[in-house]
C-alpha cells in the first residue's frame, strides 16, 4: 500500500487486497477460493513484506484507509475471517457469491449452452 498515493487510490488498492485475501469461512481450506487467498496472504507476507508496508501506512493514514489497512494487517497475521466494518446501509461482501449457472457449460455473457466446455468468442470465458 502506498502511503504517498492519493487517498482514493490507496483505498482502491486496499479494497483489491481485501478482496484477494478474503477467506470464505463457509468453506474449508480445500475450497479453491480459500486456497488462492492463502497463497495471496503468503505471497504478500513473504515476498512483498506487506506487514512492514502496512505499518508505515497505518502511521500516516486515517479514516477508511486506516480501517482497511488494519483489517489487512490482521488477515496477514492469521485472522482469516477479519472483515472491515460495512458502510452504513450496505453489507460487506468481500468473498465471491455463488454463480447462478455453471459457466463451464453456459456463457454468462452470450448465454450459449453446450454439453462440452464453452469458449465464448466475446468474453473468452471457459
Amino acid at each position: 500500500l502506498a502511503a504517498t498515493a492519493p487517498a482514493s487510490e490507496t483505498e482502491a488498492f486496499a479494497d483489491l487486497l481485501l478482496a484477494c485475501t478474503a477467506f470464505d469461512a463457509a468453506w474449508d481450506e480445500t475450497d479453491e477460493w480459500n486456497e488462492l487467498t492463502m497463497k495471496v496472504v503468503q505471497h504478500l507476507k513473504d515476498d512483498l513484506h506487506a506487514l512492514d508496508r502496512i505499518a508505515v501506512l497505518e502511521r500516516k493514514a486515517s479514516g477508511s484507509v486506516l480501517e482497511k489497512a488494519a483489517v489487512l494487517r490482521q488477515r496477514l497475521q492469521g485472522d482469516r475471517t477479519m472483515k472491515p466494518e460495512s458502510i452504513e446501509g450496505s453489507e460487506c461482501l468481500d468473498v465471491p457469491m455463488m454463480l447462478s449457472m455453471n459457466t463451464r457449460v453456459q456463457c454468462p455473457v452470450c448465454m450459449t449452452m453446450r454439453t462440452d466446455l464453452v469458449r465464448c468468442p466475446t468474453c473468452r470465458n471457459v
